[in-house]
């Protein structure tokens, strides 16, 4: 194991995470297209649900499988598969009136860019 894996340069880094970002692009866009399936299947708040707790657990074996490269490529695979039905949830039009939708989509999306706006200006 390569103790000194976690302090990459930039460049190795951004070739790792090139290669991760391109690796999960067809299993993420095969899994937007099941989940309505999946929604359908077995309820939405369960999968939601479901989907949330796997993706939290992929999440644990990040920094276990990162001085890997393939073992990281796995997780990244596999978190973006799990993840994918939290970005495609049909709840918005389940539980919110058809006259305020598009508020409480603009506000998901603000708070989905707030908090990519918040994390990056922690990590850098």
């Amino acid at each position: 194991m390569n103790t000194n894996y976690y302090n990459l340069n930039r460049e190795d880094a951004t070739a790792v995470e090139s290669t991760s970002s391109s690796l999960t692009i067809l299993p993420s866009i095969v899994m937007q297209i099941a989940s309505g399936y999946i929604f359908d299947i077995f309820g939405r708040q369960m999968t939601v649900y479901y989907s949330l707790v796997f993706s939290g657990f992929i999440m644990i074996f990040f920094p276990l499988f990162a001085p890997n490269s393939y073992g990281f490529y796995m997780c990244r695979v596999i978190f973006s598969i799990t993840s994918a039905p939290i970005s495609n949830n049909p709840l918005v039009n389940d539980y919110v009136v058809k006259e305020s939708r598009g508020a409480a989509v603009s506000f998901t999306m603000m708070g989905l860019s707030l908090g990519i706006i918040i994390s990056l200006s922690v990590l850098f």
